[in-house]
């Protein structure tokens, strides 16, 4: 999934809303693939370096930074990017349990561990970069449930079953290593093996 990340200043002003404004309609020609992220400056200079507002970030790349971007400018970004992750997705091997994950079952558990493929970077410490799920919700199988990012690419983590995250192990910021639990789900039904 792509990211947008849109840079406002503390107290909102109309420059920046016209832009988080822009930003949202370029995720909506995109259903599915792009996200928003919205950073105050503080964040942002911490994270980025970036003072100026609004900035717009795609996917770590520059596109405007202190003036209103034009709508084909963050367009072109995003197209490019959700092109470049799918020229490496069609280079990567597919986890045949889900989606660049494996699942672990356990008494009535299941727990979502990270794939061997995702993790087999020799110079990359992949991090957990942001869960789309709380402990205490009801998934879906298939859901996305987290992004990792590696050297190559970020890789969303499906739930392999439909039921209730009952524990986050491993937080957004955190280094994952291979095989390494993330989370833990209680199933809908049970499982006897994924």
């Amino acid at each position: 999934m792509v990211t947008i990340t849109m840079v406002h200043a503390p107290k909102r002003c109309p420059k920046c809303e016209r832009t988080e404004e822009i930003c949202r309609q370029v995720a909506a020609e995109f259903p599915g693939q792009v996200r928003v992220e919205l950073l105050g400056a503080q964040q942002a200079s911490a994270r980025y370096g970036v003072v100026l507002t609004p900035t717009v970030i795609v996917d770590d790349m520059l596109v405007s930074s202190g003036a209103i971007p034009r709508k084909a400018k963050i367009r072109e970004a995003v197209a490019q990017r959700i092109e470049a992750c799918a020229l490496q997705a069609a280079q990567l091997p597919h986890s045949s349990a889900f989606a660049h994950g494996k699942a672990l079952v356990e008494g009535d558990l299941v727990y979502v561990c990270a794939d061997e493929f995702v993790l087999d970077e020799k110079d990359c410490q992949p991090m957990l970069l942001f869960w789309h799920i709380e402990e205490g919700q009801d998934v879906e199988k298939g859901q996305e449930l987290a992004e990792v990012e590696s050297a190559k690419a970020v890789f969303v983590i499906e739930s392999p079953v439909a039921g209730t995250i009952q524990e986050i192990l491993v937080h957004e910021g955190e280094t994952v290593h291979s095989q390494q639990r993330l989370a833990s789900i209680k199933p809908r039904s049970p499982v006897a093996e994924l």
